[in-house]
């Protein structure tokens, strides 16, 4: 029998794996299932203070999908423990510092996925490694929530509007581009005065006065919004419409 060890691919602090099951689902596909049980050694945290320690209050496991092992898909039997937190003073769910709370992807598996996301539309993403559409579309969404954060408005001076179509032109989108630097700095559904208007609204006084110019289409509802909004930038209609 061999002594080689699957435990270095699952390096987590307060788990231990303890079982392992695998089930030929067809020729090219197999499923393993991986049980990782408390480490006995290790205190509980919770998961939203991160506090040691508490006495448990309940006892269970959550199974959640992880980086495959070679050509097997695999999932894990994770404790999903809850605590009477001493810091929060209240129950709450044992914490890991590879899952985040009530997700159903490790943390690992979630990065991999949101990687794919950057080189392959999110329907090729969710057929490769077999999760539904809004699934692989929200982890990317987290992904540029962590990456993009806070819009900053702060130094706009030269701005170009415009409108995109989406679902096969049945609905629009307003664009916001900060020409100096080529960063889209506000995208919002619609594509009418009101629309624009929730953009400057975003800005302070002094930001708004701080716009010198903003190129657009000869739509009314873009221009009466930067008119009223930023009355000292000037107007500049992009030659592409003009000439259209």
């Amino acid at each position: 029998m061999s002594d080689l060890s699957i435990t270095p691919y699952f390096p987590f602090a307060r788990v231990v794996p303890v079982d392992q099951q695998v089930a030929a689902v067809s020729e090219r596909y197999t499923q393993s299932v991986i049980t990782l049980a408390p480490d006995e050694g290790a205190m509980p945290i919770c998961s939203v203070c991160g506090q040691e320690g508490g006495r448990m209050h309940m006892y269970g496991t959550r199974r959640v999908r992880d980086l495959n092992l070679g050509h097997a898909r695999l999932d894990l039997v994770v404790p999903n423990r809850k605590l009477r937190c001493g810091g929060c003073q209240t129950i709450r769910t044992e914490g890991h510092d590879f899952l985040a709370p009530y997700r159903r992807h490790t943390q690992r598996f979630e990065r991999y996925v949101a990687d794919l996301c950057r080189h392959m539309p999110i329907k090729q993403v969710a057929d490769h490694v077999g999760l539904s559409w809004h699934a692989v579309k929200a982890i990317d969404k987290r992904r540029l929530q962590r990456e993009v954060g806070t819009p900053r408005y702060d130094g706009l001076r030269l701005l170009a509007v415009d409108e995109v179509a989406v679902h096969k032109g049945h609905t629009y989108l307003t664009t916001v581009l900060d020409l100096e630097t080529g960063r889209i700095v506000w995208v919002g559904k619609g594509r009418s005065e009101a629309t624009l208007t929730r953009f400057f609204e975003e800005l302070t006084p002094e930001q708004r006065s701080s716009i010198e110019a903003v190129a657009t289409d000869m739509a009314a509802g873009f221009r009466n919004a930067v008119e009223k909004a930023c009355p000292q930038a000037a107007l500049v209609y992009d030659l592409f419409h003009v000439v259209a």
